[in-house]
C-alpha cells in the first residue's frame, strides 16, 4: 500500500500531528491526488481483507476495530482526494491512524502468541 500513492501516505504513517496531516494533503499536486486516489480505493479492499483475516484467526468482534478505524481514515482521506476541499473533519486523521496501527500491532502478537502456544501443543 505504501507503494501506491505519494511517498509518506498519511495512513501509512504510525504517527503524525494535525498540522503534518493538513499540510501533507494541501501540498498534494493533482498527479499526487489522482494516485494517492487509486491507493486508498485499493486500501478499501486491503483493510476488508486484513479485518476478515483476523476475524479467521482470532473469532472475536473486538478484532474489526482496527479495520473501523482504517475505514473512516479512508474514507476521509477520499473525501479529500476527490473533493480538494479541506474541511475541519480531516483534523481528525490522526486519532484514527495512531489507535488503528496500534490495534493491529497487538492484534497481530494476540495471533502470534496464539498460534505459538497451538504449536508448542504439537
Amino acid at each position: 500500500m505504501l507503494y501506491l500513492g505519494p511517498p509518506g501516505k498519511l495512513d501509512g504513517r504510525y504517527f503524525y500531528t494535525i498540522a503534518e496531516g493538513r499540510s501533507y494533503l494541501l501540498n498534494l499536486n493533482l498527479e499526487q491526488r489522482a494516485n494517492y486516489l487509486f491507493g486508498e480505493l485499493i486500501d478499501l479492499w486491503f483493510l476488508v481483507n486484513y479485518s476478515w483475516l483476523f476475524h479467521v484467526l482470532i473469532r472475536k468482534r473486538y478484532v474489526f476495530i482496527p479495520g473501523l478505524f482504517d475505514l473512516v481514515e479512508t474514507l476521509l482521506i477520499l473525501s479529500y482526494l476527490i473533493s480538494g476541499d479541506y474541511f475541519p473533519m480531516l483534523d481528525l486523521l490522526p486519532f484514527f491512524s495512531v489507535p488503528k496501527w496500534f490495534l493491529v500491532a497487538g492484534i497481530t502478537v494476540q495471533i502470534t502468541v496464539q498460534l505459538f502456544k497451538k504449536y508448542l501443543k504439537k
